[in-house]
């Protein structure tokens, strides 16, 4: 309350009519004062306040009071504070401006929250449900995901960001072709994701090429007749630097279709091209060509869809776009996968530090019999992960066992640990030895 006083009484004074209409006065002519600022709450008892005019600024605030509302003055948005971010209510414009959030919300029973975020630079948005499950809906200038929004690209590792086999050899999924020609993962030159296909051509036409005729690339859920009279549409972000060198091939049975030639500009272009299969069609052959003169061409975002037009963005295959989401929020919800319940690595050894087959493991150290010490490539968060025992060669003896246990002395490091195999009691080398890590990382 800022109104003052007019008088300061004393014991047994006279009030006279001039000091009593002043004090009068004073409370009819400054009323606003009398209760502006308020200094506690104000009641309205469930009725209305009308005529009630926001609080305009010229720019946000720097604290978010939780419940004020404003309205910024630079485009008539209304906003409230929640305690930490100020949150769009309303604007004059035709659409919804979403501000960057530096964190995923908390999760709200019986709520759902729309935001975005940074990653890696970009605004994305996302959704996260009552159960605290977060699914991002935008990447890269494209949508995350193909299935949700009803485009499926048939090839698999399209980004290409799988390079199981190395880095200077095809990607998962595709085959290189031409005398001289050679392929490497590359991650300068990139549109999207972390890697694109850098194709070389030396002294004879190459060809990187995606195989669609294979299972394990198309995957079983769709079969070669399913191409049968189909039309269907080759797209691919190429970047060159020679112009009329590097183009797209699609080829269905009795067809090779070709796109334009990129044009040499130094730059990512978007190249199409559209084929129809005969009546017996087999499922395509697509990818990169580069001919007519050596030069380099890079690779990336590549699409094969049904119809006669390629889609506005790029949606990886849904095998390609399946990761882990964040913990659960309480109860995990059945069959989903989330971080913690994926396994971080495993290895294949064979009692010795020949490698039969692995993840995420540099190395397996032979430090005697039945002892080995495994270095893991990316360290886990914390020591506290569980390494689990896979299939030990079968002991000798009908009476003994096989076990691994980790050696004594020694403790789980979030990059290693060392293991002891025994038949029975004795040290012991099993070919195979088998483990898998789970944890945080």
């Amino acid at each position: 309350m800022a109104l003052g006083r007019v008088k300061t009484w004393s014991a047994a004074e006279i009030l006279t009519a001039a000091d009593l209409n002043g004090e009068f006065n004073n409370i009819l002519n400054n009323a606003l004062s009398l209760i502006s600022p308020l200094t506690g709450g104000l009641n309205c008892n469930l009725k209305t306040l009308s005529n009630l005019v926001i609080e305009r600024v010229g720019s946000l605030p720097g604290t978010a009071t939780a419940g004020r509302i404003v309205q910024l003055s630079t485009d008539e948005t209304v906003y409230i504070g929640d305690g930490s971010n100020w949150l769009q209510l309303g604007s004059s414009e035709q659409f919804v401006r979403l501000s960057e959030q530096g964190s995923d919300p908390t999760a709200v029973a019986n709520k759902g929250f729309v935001y975005v975020k940074d990653d890696g630079g970009d605004t994305e948005l996302y959704y996260r449900d009552d159960s605290g499950n977060v699914v991002q809906i935008t990447q890269d200038g494209s949508l995350a995901t193909s299935q949700t929004f009803g485009i499926y690209n048939f090839i698999r590792n399209s980004g290409p960001e799988f390079w199981g086999n190395g880095t200077a050899v095809a990607p998962n999924g595709y085959v290189i072709s031409g005398a001289g020609s050679s392929v490497a993962r590359e991650g300068t030159i990139v549109f999207s994701g972390t890697y694109s296909a850098k194709l070389t051509r030396n002294g004879a036409d190459t060809i990187l090429q995606q195989r669609l005729d294979l299972e394990d690339v198309i995957g079983p859920e769709i079969s070669d007749s399913y191409f049968d009279s189909r039309q269907v549409t080759l797209s691919a972000w190429v970047w060159a630097s020679v112009a009329s060198r590097a183009r797209l091939i699609l080829a269905v049975t009795g067809t090779t279709a070709f796109s334009s030639y990129h044009t040499g500009g130094s730059s990512w272009e978007r190249l199409t091209v559209t084929a129809t299969g005969s009546s017996s069609a087999s499922a395509p052959r697509c990818g990169l060509q580069v001919d007519t003169g050596d030069t380099t061409a890079y690779l990336d975002s590549m699409m094969l869809t049904d119809g006669s037009a390629a889609p506005a963005g790029y949606a990886p295959n849904p095998s390609d776009s399946l990761k882990p989401i964040g913990d659960p929020q309480g109860t995990p919800v059945r069959n989903l996968l989330y971080m913690a319940n994926v396994p971080k690595a495993w290895v294949n050894f064979a009692g010795s530090t020949s490698i039969n087959a692995s993840f995420n493991i540099a190395s397996v150290a032979d430090n005697g019999v039945g002892d080995f010490t495994i270095t893991i490539d990316r360290d886990m968060a914390d020591a506290n992960y569980v390494v689990t025992q896979g299939i030990l060669l079968q002991p000798g003896a009908a009476t003994q066992t096989t076990t691994m246990s980790l050696k004594n002395g020694t403790s789980l490091a979030v990059g290693s640990f060392t293991i002891v195999t025994l038949e029975g009691a004795n040290a012991f080398d099993s070919n195979p030895t088998m483990l898998a890590i789970m944890g945080n990382q």
